[in-house]
């Protein structure tokens, strides 16, 4: 049917369409999803949305069904990345059904039967359809039908599956729009507001100034005792700015030893002979292309400019350029890899030579012996590490090999260096403090063995943990009230700029046109803007303290401009409107939404 094959080009922009207003999420039927029986151990729950459980059983099947619609829209999900975002719509989805969906309605937020109608087929067609269901004329309302004629027609109930999607799509994304639309109608600007915002945008301030910086050296005198940290660590354990530096997600911390697979000298030396013995028959195919297939090296059509072949390996750039007249080389090293290059053919292209060339390489890599021998040292330590982190700190020492630290966050694919680790991670995480690891193969690249070390719960830290950087923000307040101090002592009843100056060992700076915005006060310090924005002009400031240092200051001069305008205060409070929006979904799931699925793929 030719209309699903334009449904499967426009599907790229439907996802952009998802995105933007944050609904990866629709699933059809929603019927199949039921309550996680309460004898089910949270085990094998997938995670937690308002107190609903979410088994693993449950939401696999609506992966599988989400898959499947995605298939029907040609969207192949082959890759890990793909395979992820199509989990991600299913899990959006069971949050719209079990909580968005359910608290718009509370605040008053519906999308009635007529309404939906209308979406679907009426004149207030959705973007979500109609996006998919668009020609150079707009909406093509005709396609649109016989894509609905065709899907109830359909024997097999997949594309039934796929108008239900699209149907969903559409009303779930109106309930998107009126909620985002409600906190945008709320963020309300009034006359004197608005009046105020463009005349502090169009005032501007010249001034003098003088700046005593902090200094990177710790004044001794400036002392933050134990106390003051447990109090202040106390008084912010509920301020939302610093959750980030107080709390934390549960971790673990594991200790591993890396065995690399490498090819051994014997290795290497096959693989110089396997292609040296290519060279001959390489040199005189009339197929280079099928040639290259054959020794699974692909061929690429293009014609290259010297050292652009660098990034394949600076010794074929250097024969391809530089190769006395031959066309075909002989066996090229660099590192344990190996290469054949054959020059096809040269030419120039404004003055510039360029030349084609097909590249036969060989990589060395470790044999079947040499595995099984870097396999048996990793099971020698392992067996010597037992079952405890004494017995693996043992090992590490007898055997004289390096034990990599690691803190891993749940669902962690990366440990150091290695790739596509996250069964070590999920081991970490169903293991006891003190076990020890099998040997984990990691992309047959290394073998792994680990020890938990530490559970570390999710919660708040304790005051030991965050002691130092609490002493640091203490300190900078002190510091900056003595600093102060100091400079309102050295600068009294002096009435000059350049007296102050002379008094605290420094000079005089000026600077013209500071308003309060970023872009024409950029690189000054915020404290030091609102101070001299909101002067008397001709008066010498009281010290002020900055982020950086000390600024005493008189302003020498206001202006008056009209760059300001209500179309920038419109566009200033859209902005504000999109970041909030963006942030409705992250603060909306905080504390709602226990996400496990890492613990699963």
């Amino acid at each position: 049917m030719a209309v699903l094959e334009t449904i499967r080009v426009k599907f790229g922009v439907l996802i952009t369409v998802l995105i933007a207003v944050a609904l990866l999420s629709f699933i059809i039927d929603p019927t199949t999803l039921q309550n996680v029986a309460s004898s089910m151990s949270s085990k094998y729950d997938v995670g937690e949305i308002d107190g609903k459980s979410i088994s693993y059983t449950d939401y696999q099947k609506d992966v599988e069904k989400t898959k499947d619609v995605m298939e029907l829209l040609g969207f192949q999900a082959n890759s890990e990345q793909a395979q992820s975002y199509v989990r991600d719509e299913a899990w959006k989805e069971l949050f719209d059904k079990y909580y968005f969906i359910p608290n718009a309605e509370s605040a008053g937020i519906y999308v009635g039967d007529q309404e939906a109608l209308d979406l679907i087929s009426g004149d207030n067609i959705s973007p979500v359809i109609a996006q998919m269901f668009s020609d150079e004329n707009g909406f093509n309302r005709e396609a649109f039908l016989n894509f609905v004629d065709y899907c109830r027609a359909d024997q097999t109930g997949r594309y039934k599956e796929l108008l239900n999607y699209l149907c969903n799509a559409a009303i779930s994304q109106q309930y998107y729009s009126k909620y985002f639309s409600l906190f945008s109608a709320s963020n309300i600007t009034n006359e004197l507001d608005l009046r105020k915002e463009i005349a502090d945008n169009n005032n501007s301030v010249n001034a003098e100034f003088v700046m005593v910086p902090f200094g990177f050296a710790k004044d001794t005198t400036v002392q933050v005792s134990d106390d003051e940290i447990k109090a202040w660590y106390k008084s912010h354990k509920k301020v939302a700015a610093y959750k980030d530096l107080l709390t934390r997600k549960a971790s673990r911390d594991i200790e591993y030893v890396v065995y690399d697979i490498l090819p051994s000298a014997e290795d290497i030396a096959e693989a110089n002979n396997e292609i040296a013995s290519l060279v001959e028959d390489f040199a005189n195919t009339s197929n280079v292309k099928s040639f290259l297939s054959a020794n699974y090296c692909s061929f690429d059509e293009k014609y290259y400019k010297e050292g652009e072949l660098k990034s394949i390996a600076p010794e074929v750039d250097e024969f391809v350029f530089n190769n006395g007249g031959k066309n075909i080389s002989g066996v090229l090293a660099h590192g344990t890899d190996f290469y054949v290059v054959r020059i096809l053919d040269t030419k120039k292209e404004e003055g510039v030579v360029k030349k084609q060339v097909a590249v036969l390489k060989k990589e060395s890599v470790a044999g079947k012996a040499t595995v099984n021998e870097i396999y048996s040292r990793a099971r020698d330590f392992a067996n010597q590490a037992g079952n405890s982190y004494k017995d693996f700190r043992a090992a590490v020492d007898s055997q004289s090999v390096y034990a990599h630290s690691a803190n891993l966050l749940e669902g962690a694919s990366r440990i150091g260096s290695l790739e596509n680790a996250k069964e070590i991670t999920r081991w970490a995480y169903e293991a006891k403090k003190g076990d020890v690891s099998e040997i984990f193969d990691i992309n047959k690249d290394y073998f792994v063995v680990a020890v938990l070390k530490g559970i570390n719960k999710e919660g708040y830290k304790d005051v030991s943990e965050v002691s130092s950087t609490i002493r640091e923000i203490l300190y900078s307040q002190k510091i900056g009230d003595v600093k102060a101090a100091e400079v309102a002592g050295k600068i009294a009843g002096l009435s000059d700029m350049s007296a102050i100056a002379e008094a605290l060992g420094t000079t005089v700076s000026t600077k013209e046109g500071i308003t309060f915005s970023s872009l024409t006060s950029q690189g000054l310090d915020p404290a030091f803007i609102g101070a001299v924005t909101s002067a008397e002009e001709g008066v010498i400031s009281a010290p002020v303290k900055g982020s950086f240092g000390i600024y005493v200051f008189k302003v020498t001069g206001k202006e008056t401009g009209a760059h300001y305008t209500e179309d920038d205060a419109a566009n200033k409070t859209a902005q504000m409107n999109q970041y909030l929006s963006q942030m409705l979904m992250a603060s909306m799931t905080d504390g709602v939404v226990t996400d496990n699925r890492a613990r699963f793929y």
